[in-house]
């Protein structure tokens, strides 16, 4: 199932080529929106759960990530100050 016919802008939902009109068809964003189940056929500004749940989980990425780094820290200055001290009982 492959084309060279580039869908048309505009088309929401769930495009379809049409192999005998070689053609695509879609809906219109407004048919879309009075289909769109999640919200209840209206046009939202908040972000979808899948969003949230993404957002959320970038955060707590980043969170993790700066906790690595400033545990690398504190691992780097133990390591010098047993060297430092390994090097003074010499």
């Amino acid at each position: 199932g492959q084309t060279y016919i580039k869908p048309a802008d505009g088309l929401y939902g769930t495009p379809r080529f049409d192999e005998e009109q070689l053609r695509w068809f879609g809906m219109t964003k407004e048919e879309w929106q009075k289909t769109d189940y999640l919200n209840g056929g209206k046009e939202s500004i908040q972000p979808s759960p899948q969003q949230q749940m993404m957002a959320s989980l970038m955060k707590t990425n980043a969170d993790l990530q700066r906790q690595v780094k400033l545990q690398a820290t504190v691992n780097a200055t133990m390591m010098k100050s047993i060297a430092e001290l390994k090097s003074e009982a010499k």
